[in-house]
């Protein structure tokens, strides 16, 4: 039996504990081969799986294990956990576990008391495992497992104190069990017993010298004994038994930060414990972000460990995208790289998830103080204030703040409140060893912050013997003193503590801490300058001189730092060179940064009035957005400007002029005007290129490029407008100038692929081949091409290559699944999909395979397997926008039906489904909402009218049809726009015009782009003309569809319903066959129309067939039972 293998249990036991959920269901596992259908290891692998969000599979196997004495109460508890993490859980179910559990929680035995107390208190609940755990011990006072787990709760409960006796007691009944070691080692760690908790480790490694936890708990030890050094030797140990081992990594990688302060092993580092992660946890979300935020806290702002960090929560984000927590970090760290619009969207992000999370609304308060929103602010923090919620600490930084850029106080007054945010910061420290949970709480980055506040409050000129000392320097050599002993690779730190000291009038304790600096990092320029300046405090000119001259060697440029000048000029006074330090002084005025009011008069520019009036224009635009006409004005008073034909810069900066002017009626969507202005810059720009194309250097270069730029921005917008003609003539020009412009030479690719010029494709396809060869877009294209020319095995074998060579980018599998769907090969979709998901662990959380994902289950008729997918990769920054909307859609259309009709709209709006199409419209409205930065884009606008439609109330449709009317004055060929202003009509009860809109699609190239839209549009128009019983246009528009789509459900159905009506129900069934096929049997409306058909055309088995499939899904379908079912038995008979 497991129970008696103590090593292995306490080995889970423990990795539960740790949050690795997957190393306790591989060890689990392990036991398993051991200990074969063993009933408690099957449940703790049931429940790794559950605490690691693999839902389905935990279930199966807790449903499997109901019925053993011992885990009756367990699994049910489980199982209600399970229950409850599902987005639609299912209260039922829930209730009727709750009332089982009642039941049985008075009749079970110490064992399962035991399994009951271990559950909750695995899935968080320590407090409601207490009465379970209570009663386990009663009855059993020598249940070694319950009398350890009692210690671990009354710890986990915050009762530490009292947790000794049972970890004494469990040592008593089994000296040699490593969980109640543990506990024992915990409760001497938590009293600061650091050595005697490491004696009880130590006893178990004895034993089992192997033995990971105890290795890693010794690890940790070290550290809390602020041991660095014994701690990464435990490190590299842990490395010999597990190469993959996460804590390991983690501890190593945070010992090369913060003892060493060695940032380039560390990117190594950092790449070994992303991999060690990616193995050993793949669904660790926590374990990414665990990490993440103490090396965000620590690397001193470092950009290369700030990537490193973000990264890490990138991936945390990737598997859990809603938790609020780690949405908080994601605007924690983005604050700190400077990134204020992606901390504003975290934050309010994590605040919608979770309404009252007081860490969201302090980052939101955070942001409003950058942003000089001072009232928004200060009103904030009053009420929180007032309410006294959340942390002291960040309340108290935030009010401190506040003060510093309102800077309406005096500045002894906010050293004052940067004191109570001190105070209230180092509260928290209190009690805690030295480790990852320590580095965090401690924050360095927050702590350097106070400190430069207190720096920036005091004066720069070191004390004189006898001199009173600065509060502000007393109190930050206190905290330097902290941080750089818990921290002692932070360089800032060091600096900070040794020019403290250096004010504070120990120039020997700053030449100790500086060398340290010198030793870790030659080229920490600052802090030869602070050595120097110290050296010359004792007057010691030549050990000065010296010293910057030693910097010198390291790095060049001290030499153009002010300091280094003004040093050297007192060196000089100091030896009596006062000429040579005179011109010493006058070459540093000279030097960026100095004076600069002084360089500005004295330093002639050479400047046009060109420039200068060049240089008022995007103020005049961005500033005053509306005064266009003085913005005119400066333009036209540029345009009469006389200039030599061989002034260049004039003619470049007209260009400039025009596409500023361009910019501005871009933002104001007026389209039109902004292709006018960007013509007028290609012309002007093309006459340039004429009359510099003898010049040498850069000025050609940089010309050429900025012609490139505008026929590129050109073609977009013939795009946008389907003149592929006219976007194919830039697009060449450019070329021409620049072939190995990749962005160019595939938009003109894209252009001569949708215009059908595929001879013209495939040259250029070739021609991209050889000239970058590795490139996947270039070969995406090209299976696009194939695809088109019907070639459908070699485009097949060509994604698959694609694959092959590129396993872990998942961006090709997006434009597959699109083409492979239409070109009728959704087997082959599935197939590599599934293969690619079962092989490949990173594909679980990837955006863009998440994406394709989405796509297949919407294809493939199932709309909440598409939700789920999308909803995945909503936070991509490249797929999040295009998940957004297809989520949108799915929402307002999840059965993908064609409204062609009056009756379309009342069969949608009518008895209970009204109420259906409110929520999905509020859904709907939600989703976009979620993604205001994108509320210009012109896709969101159609999709947020196409929302305000959906209710089919008149007043709604109304504004819809006039919104989505202005949207087609700038964009007439928008297909998005044209399918859902006819939509509207048809519900205005205008089928006529909404058959106007939807015949100008029919003029239009079909696209891979706007593929959905203008396939719904040509089926629209269709369905009008089968009402008005024009047949043969009809099936045109079907054939149409069909030849771009081969898995058309909706074209299929609509044949075969013209079939149905002119009683060729044979012809009729043949359609409806595939549409069923290609709905993956998932649309029981189809289902029923091909067994309807069957049952006509007298092929009685078939209807029979498909009626019991149906049924079997959709036991309430009464309509097949008895129009299908009944029917054929009785014509059997």
């Amino acid at each position: 039996m497991a129970e008696k293998d103590l090593y292995n249990l306490s080995k889970i036991f423990y990795y539960f504990r740790e949050r690795y959920y997957n190393q306790a269901y591989v060890t689990a596992h392990e036991g398993l081969k051991r200990f074969v259908n063993d009933g408690i290891l099957q449940f703790y692998s049931a429940l790794a799986q559950l605490m690691d969000v693999r839902l389905h599979e935990s279930m199966r196997e807790l449903e499997q294990l109901r019925n053993k004495p011992e885990l009756t109460v367990a699994t049910l508890l489980a199982l209600i956990h399970a229950h409850k993490q599902h987005k639609t859980p299912d209260r039922e179910a829930i209730s009727e576990y709750e009332v089982k559990v009642k039941e049985l929680r008075k009749q079970v035995d110490d064992t399962a008391l035991f399994y009951a107390a271990h559950t909750l208190y695995i899935i968080g609940k320590a407090d409601k495992a207490t009465e379970y755990i209570e009663r386990a011990t009663k009855q059993n006072p020598t249940n070694v497992f319950a009398i350890t787990l009692k210690g671990w709760i009354l710890i986990a409960n915050d009762i530490a104190k009292e947790s000794k006796q049972y970890f004494d007691a469990a040592l008593k009944l089994e000296n040699n069990f490593p969980d109640a070691a543990f506990g024992y080692a915990k409760y001497r760690e938590i009293r600061s017993n650091f050595s005697q908790a490491l004696e009880y480790v130590n006893r178990i490694l004895a034993t089992k010298s192997d033995y990971l936890p105890a290795v890693l708990e010794n690890m940790k030890l070290q550290l809390c004994m602020q041991d660095w050094e014994q701690c990464e030797d435990v490190a590299q140990r842990a490395f010999r038994i597990d190469s993959n081992c996460v804590e390991a990594h983690k501890y190593h990688y945070l010992y090369l930060l913060c003892k060493e302060g060695n940032y380039s092993d560390a990117q190594q580092a950092f790449s070994r414990l992303l991999q060690a992660i990616d193995i050993s946890e793949p669904k660790g979300a926590w374990q990414y972000y665990e990490i993440s935020q103490v090396v965000a806290r620590v690397c001193g702002r470092n950009p290369q460990i700030l990537q490193q960090s973000e990264l890490l929560l990138q991936r945390a984000l990737e598997i859990d995208s809603a938790n609020p927590d780690y949405l908080i970090e994601g605007g924690y760290q983005a604050l700190m790289a400077n990134k204020m619009n992606e901390a504003i969207k975290f934050y309010k992000s994590a605040a919608k998830t979770q309404g009252e999370n007081m860490a969201a609304v302090y980052g939101i308060i955070h942001c409003q103080i950058l942003e000089g929103k001072y009232a928004e602010a200060k009103q904030q923090i009053e009420f929180q204030h007032e309410v006294q919620s959340g942390n002291a600490a960040e309340l108290s930084h935030l009010r401190a703040i506040l003060a510093k850029y309102e800077n309406v106080l005096a500045p002894d007054q906010i050293v004052q409140l940067f004191d109570t945010a001190a105070e209230q910061h180092f509260k928290n420290l209190r009690g805690l060893p030295l480790g990852k949970k320590y580095l965090l709480c401690l924050n360095p980055d927050f702590i350097l912050e106070i400190v430069r506040e207190y720096l920036n409050n005091t004066t720069l000129k070191p004390i004189d013997s006898g001199q009173t000392l600065d509060p502000s320097l007393r109190k930050s050599s206190g905290i330097l003193e902290q941080l750089t002993k818990a921290v002692p690779g932070l360089l800032e730190g060091l600096f900070l503590l040794a020019k403290v000291k250096y004010l504070s009038g120990d120039t020997n304790e700053a030449k100790n801490v500086l060398r340290r600096i010198i030793d870790q990092e030659a080229t920490y320029s600052e802090a030869y300058i602070l050595l120097a300046q110290v050296y010359t405090r004792e007057g010691n000119t030549h050990l000065a001189y010296e010293a910057l001259e030693n910097g010198l060697s390291y790095n060049f440029d001290l030499k153009t730092h002010p300091m280094y000048h003004l040093i050297r000029a007192r060196i000089l006074k100091k030896e009596q060179k006062y000429e040579e330090a005179c011109k010493l002084l006058q070459a540093a005025l000279n030097l960026p940064g100095v004076k600069k009011q002084q360089q500005t008069e004295t330093i002639k520019t050479p400047r046009t009035k060109t420039e200068q009036m060049i240089s008022s224009v995007p103020i005049s635009i961005q500033d005053r957005p509306n005064q266009n006409d003085q913005a005119q004005r400066i333009l036209d008073q540029l345009l009469k400007e006389e200039v030599q034909n061989t002034n260049f810069q004039h003619a470049q900066q007209v260009t400039k002029a025009y596409e500023i002017f361009a910019n501005m009626f871009e933002q104001s969507k007026q389209f039109d005007e902004t292709k006018k202005y960007l013509i007028r810059a290609k012309e002007n720009q093309k006459k340039l290129l004429k009359r510099i194309q003898l010049e040498e250097g850069d000025i050609q270069k940089e010309n050429q490029k900025l012609y490139c730029n505008i026929c590129y921005r050109l073609a977009t917008m013939y795009f946008d407008e389907h003149d592929y003609e006219s976007a194919i003539k830039d697009l060449k020009e450019a070329s021409a100038i620049d072939d190995r412009n990749l962005k160019i030479q595939m938009m003109l690719t894209k252009a001569y692929l949708n215009s059908e010029q595929y001879e013209s494709c495939e040259q250029i396809c070739t021609y991209m081949n050889k000239t970058f060869p590795n490139d996947n877009s270039v070969q995406i294209m090209t299976a696009n091409l194939l695809l088109r020319k019907n070639e459908i095995e070699k485009a097949i074998q060509q994604y698959k290559d694609i694959i092959e060579r590129n396993p872990n980018n998942f961006d090709p599998f997006v434009q597959m699944t699109k083409s492979l769907y239409r070109a009728g090969r959704l087997d082959e979709i599935s197939d590599i999909l599934e293969k690619t998901e079962q092989n490949n662990l990173r594909a679980h959380n990837d955006a863009a395979f998440n994406f394709a994902k989405g796509l297949l289950t919407y294809y493939l008729c199932k709309p909440n397997e598409a939700v789920f997918c999308f909803n995945k990769c909503r936070r991509d920054k490249q797929y999040g926008r295009q998940a957004i909307y297809a989520m949108v859609k799915i929402v307002l259309n999840p059965d993908n039906e064609i409204i062609s009709s009056e009756d379309d709209w009342k069969r949608k709006l009518q008895g209970p489904r009204f109420d259906e199409v409110k929520a999905s419209q509020a859904t709907a409205f939600n989703l976009l909402q979620s993604m205001s930065e994108a509320s210009n884009d012109i896709r969101y606008r159609v999709l947020e009218n196409w929302c305000l439609g959906h209710t089919g109330e008149k007043h709604n449709l109304e504004q819809a049809t006039e919104n989505l009317s202005q949207i087609l004055n700038d964009h007439k060929d928008n297909v998005g726009a044209l399918c859902a202003i006819s939509e509207c009509l048809i519900g205005l009860k205008n089928v006529q015009k909404a058959r106007q809109y939807l015949k100008k699609t029919t003029k239009l190239v079909w696209n891979m782009d706007d593929a959905d839209e203008i396939e719904q549009c040509w089926l629209m128009l269709a369905m009008t003309y089968i009402q008005a019983t024009k047949y043969d246009e009809a099936l045109e528009l079907c054939k149409k569809v069909l030849s771009v789509n081969k898995c058309s459900t909706r074209a299929l159905e609509i044949l075969g319903m013209m079939n149905e009506q002119t009683g060729a129900h044979k012809d009729a069934a043949d359609n409806y066959e595939l549409a069923w096929k290609y709905s993956r049997k998932n649309q029981p409306s189809i289902g029923y129309k091909l067994a309807f058909n069957y049952l006509k055309s007298k092929r009685l088995t078939d209807a029979i067939d498909i009626a019991q499939f149906i049924l079997q899904r959709y036991p309430d379908n009464t309509r097949v039972r008895k129009d299908i079912l009944e029917k054929a038995r009785l014509m059997l008979k």
